[in-house]
């Protein structure tokens, strides 16, 4: 029995040393092939986990976005409301305090301009965006309009140049008088005001003293010039000389539209001013009113 026992180790111990002998033949021969076979295992594992890790992340940032998202209808909900900029947005202090604007997304506050007369009469300096201006009427003020805003020395050196016009064109409105029977002072009133005193652009440049337009088809070099009128554009007469531009306004009245006014007479300048603004002369709806004025003020009616 103890021999058998004895055997049985020594078989034991002999094939563990069998077994250690082949895994060490094994790894001698089979070492550069297990090798490459550890390397492409570490490599598949490391892949796995690289692409595992990756997955991850990626699921964790839609994750993150979608907690970031803002839910449709809570954002409905707490949307500010959008007001409208008006007086009633805002927050007048009873203290004397500057009005604070408490709308939620606050604006610059839209500039306020001062508004100015307009018409034939009123003066502005603004630059027409469709061309030069015929008249800027700088030189004319009127009680409604620029007189009572106007300083004393402006009104005075208006003054000056509006007497300086008269007194070098009050010999050629009598003689447009004493030929086509037109009031001298209506004749002077219209080329104050219709010329800026002699200084607008079209009398300056043109000669124009009465803002004729230029109606012909076959309009030459040098007979008309594009001058903005209120609004548009339009095509007004050259003249070679102011005298010329004086005896075309005496020939326009003679025609059929302004024929009834030489009913009026020579001496009554209000009614021709009145007849002159119905038969369309001008658009400004002041215009007789303007020319009457101009008048009297200016004493004209002694020229008539």
């Amino acid at each position: 029995m103890k021999t058998f026992k004895l055997d049985h180790l020594t078989v034991l111990q002999s094939k563990l040393r069998q077994t250690h002998h082949d895994v060490r033949r094994a790894v001698s021969r089979y070492w550069f092939q297990a090798a490459l076979f550890s390397i492409a295992g570490y490599g598949i594992s490391s892949r796995e986990l690289s692409v595992d890790l990756h997955l991850n992340a990626a699921a964790e940032t839609v994750v993150a976005v979608q907690s970031l998202a803002p839910n449709p209808v809570n954002a409905a909900q707490t949307k500010a409301p959008v007001h409208p900029m008006n007086v009633s947005m805002l927050n007048f202090s009873t203290e004397g305090a500057a009005p604070v604007d408490r709308s939620p997304a606050a604006s610059p506050p839209p500039t306020v301009q001062k508004s100015r007369p307009t018409g034939q009469g009123a003066a502005t300096t603004r630059v027409n965006s469709l061309g030069e201006l015929a008249n800027t009427f700088q030189n004319v003020s009127f009680p409604d309009q620029d007189e009572v805003f106007e300083p004393a020395s402006k009104r005075q050196s208006k003054r000056q140049k509006q007497l300086a016009y008269i007194q070098r064109f009050v010999d050629i409105a009598k003689t447009e008088q004493n030929k086509f029977g037109i009031p001298a002072s209506i004749t002077l009133a219209q080329g104050l005001l219709e010329s800026d005193a002699g200084e607008s652009p079209l009398s300056a440049k043109a000669n124009n003293h009465f803002g004729i337009k230029c109606f012909s088809r076959t309009c030459g070099r040098g007979h008309c010039r594009n001058f903005t009128d209120d609004t548009h554009k339009d095509f007004f007469r050259v003249f070679p000389s102011a005298w010329e531009s004086f005896r075309s306004h005496s020939e326009l009245l003679q025609s059929a539209r302004y024929r009834p006014l030489k009913k009026l007479g020579a001496r009554n300048y209000a009614d021709w001013a009145y007849g002159l603004s119905k038969a369309g002369y001008a658009t400004d709806k002041k215009y007789a009113q303007k020319l009457i004025h101009l008048i009297e003020d200016l004493e004209l009616y002694q020229y008539d």
